[in-house]
């Protein structure tokens, strides 16, 4: 199981499971979800992944990263070619 962490929102709440995140707007299905994923995290996890919107966003390949002893990449100025 990971932490829990809920925050509130204009119009309901933040809860970040791990490095997850789900907005809820009714405090009812809020603590119901949070219940179920405590009784079966496994599950849980699984049924929002499959169900995400932005399901692109879960497990996404790794960005580039710079590494200093390389070139440094190049960065578009926005003068010119």
């Amino acid at each position: 199981m990971r932490d829990i962490i809920i925050r509130p929102l204009l119009n309901g709440w933040l809860v970040t499971v791990g490095c997850g995140k789900v907005a809820f707007v009714d405090i009812d299905t809020m603590t119901s979800e949070i219940k179920r994923y405590i009784q079966d995290p496994d599950l849980v996890e699984k049924d929002y992944t499959e169900t995400a919107v932005n399901k692109g966003l879960c497990g996404a390949p790794d960005l580039p990263t710079f590494d200093p002893e390389d070139t440094p990449p190049l960065v578009p100025t926005g003068r010119g070619t």
